[in-house]
């Protein structure tokens, strides 16, 4: 949600930034949003998630740093690509 007391500029940038998010996350690959999703935004721990994907905490933590560093690169050519327009 966003803040109604936000001035319209601070508004115009957070939506611009969820957007920007929203293409980041579209781009990874289906694994990498169902550990997202579980994680984040399913408030999950790496436990938890574990559990519930079936995959040891280790593995969830591995997969979770390889699509952290995913998601910087899929930034970095989003935000890239969108200065040149």
């Amino acid at each position: 949600l966003v803040d109604p007391s936000a001035s319209l500029e601070d508004r115009y940038i957070t939506f611009e930034k969820r957007k920007i998010a929203c293409k980041v996350l579209l781009a990874l690959p289906k694994e990498c949003r169902i550990l997202w999703r579980t994680i984040f935004f399913g408030r999950s721990t790496y436990k938890q998630a574990a559990k519930l994907l079936g995959m040891p905490e280790g593995t969830i933590k591995r997969k979770m740093w390889q699509c952290r560093k995913l998601a910087r690169e899929k930034l970095k050519k989003i935000e890239k690509r969108e200065s040149l327009l």
